[in-house]
């Protein structure tokens, strides 16, 4: 499962809440907490927070109801790899957030923070090292964790192809 931003909220969700149906996961700037990231929304964007709330439910009165969204509060169910892209400087998705997924150096789910980027995780003018048509840094982590990148290639020696799973 692969998605950023909401489709990094939907990659933690599936991690945490049917883990079983995924072999490995990368999250691009994905929420974890729903509440710290409604409280992340600016003032002047009052009405499409109001607007959220009443789709996802009252986060803000109801802790209960949040922690049992909120992928964060869930990251002891999560079974196998997920490799998370965060943008040190992403102004909603906040690297503290991003750094409470991490699980230490040896974990395949360890955060690597990206200096100067925000949510699109790109330096201006340079290709976004997450979304090459190889597959690139995803590919390489994930097969890695998965056994070694040689494990995650087919018997002609080349990776799999993009929709393939690793």
């Amino acid at each position: 499962i692969f998605g950023g931003s909401y489709g990094g909220y939907a990659t933690l969700a599936g991690m945490t809440f049917t883990p079983e149906l995924y072999a490995c996961g990368v999250d691009i700037v994905g929420p974890s907490n729903i509440k710290t990231l409604l409280d992340s929304i600016p003032p002047y964007w009052g009405p499409l927070r109001n607007d959220m709330l009443l789709k996802i439910g009252d986060v803000d009165n109801d802790a209960d109801f949040n922690q049992k969204i909120s992928p964060l509060f869930h990251v002891d169910k999560i079974r196998a790899p997920l490799l998370i892209g965060q943008g040190a400087n992403d102004p909603r998705v906040k690297q503290a957030e991003a750094d409470l997924l991490d699980g230490g150096e040896a974990d395949p789910r360890r955060v690597r923070p990206l200096p100067g980027r925000g949510a699109r995780l790109r330096a201006p003018g340079q290709p976004d090292r997450l979304q090459r048509p190889d597959g690139g840094v995803p590919r390489q982590a994930l097969g890695r964790a998965r056994g070694g990148v040689r494990a995650a290639r087919g018997r002609d020696g080349d990776l799999p192809a993009r929709d393939e799973v690793l």
